[in-house]
């Protein structure tokens, strides 16, 4: 069974030594491991009732490149990550996972870029419009071509 966040840090407060931190470690090497994108990736497709090469088929990423990001072989881009997420019609804590699973840091609305693309989750809207706004305010993220 899968510990949470709270009893990760309960066990690793009760760590006052370094082997007692390592025996920490050792126990929990299981939690500390993320899924890689593609595994995410993969999830949200199963989730979502599509497959891979249908996915890749509705977004603005060429077939190579696609599944270079799934095996792992290359680094998603910020972009790719939220084309991908926009193809599945995730949700917002679906692409934080993604962002993540990337090396990003997950969406702050805080940020205008990302309060759009929030907004456009949120509220279901086709990726065409959520990039229309994106360039009206002058952003760099471009989710078609």
């Amino acid at each position: 069974m899968s510990k949470d966040t709270t009893e990760l840090v309960r066990e690793l407060e009760l760590a006052k030594s370094t082997l007692e931190f390592q025996e920490f470690l050792k126990c929990n090497r299981m939690e500390m491991q993320r899924a890689s994108f593609g595994d995410c990736v993969l999830r949200l497709c199963a989730i979502y009732e599509t497959t891979a090469s249908s996915l890749q088929l509705q977004i603005a990423i060429s077939k190579s490149q696609f599944y270079n990001l799934l095996n792992g072989t290359r680094n998603p881009s910020k972009e790719s990550v939220l084309k991908i997420a926009f193809g599945l019609h995730a949700t917002p804590g679906e692409l934080n996972e993604l962002l993540q699973a990337a090396g990003y840091q997950a969406l702050d609305p805080k940020n205008r870029e990302d309060a759009i693309i929030i907004f456009g989750l949120d509220n279901k809207k086709e990726v065409g419009k959520i990039d229309e706004l994106l360039q009206e305010y002058h952003s760099k993220i471009k989710l078609t071509d």
